[in-house]
């Protein structure tokens, strides 16, 4: 917990990751330099909060390239989405990729 929070307070990514291109289907992808333990925090997926009903809307406006950086996630009973379409040098917005 304490990584985590370190990690996001910076606004930071871990020092032990890093992207490279894959190829021109998938683009970019991230990786490790270190072994991962199972429970480790691994990176935050950055962006705009939005309510669930903002996501739809930016869904139907966006292309498909964008619609792949919308990311639902459930907290307190409650649905938001995390639009992390804008480049930002965050890496957590290249894990979240449905090829």
């Amino acid at each position: 917990m304490e990584d985590a929070e370190h990690h996001i307070r910076s606004n930071i990514d871990k020092p032990v990751l890093y992207q490279r291109f894959i190829n021109i289907f998938k683009g970019r992808g991230v990786f490790a330099t270190e072994f991962i333990s199972k429970g480790d925090f691994v990176v935050e997926y950055r962006g705009e909060l939005l309510t669930q009903q903002e996501g739809e809307v930016r869904a139907d406006q966006y292309n498909d390239s964008a619609k792949v950086f919308l990311f639902d996630v459930q907290w307190k009973g409650r649905t938001w989405c995390i639009d992390a379409s804008e480049e930002d040098s965050s890496l957590g917005r290249l894990v979240n990729d449905d090829h």
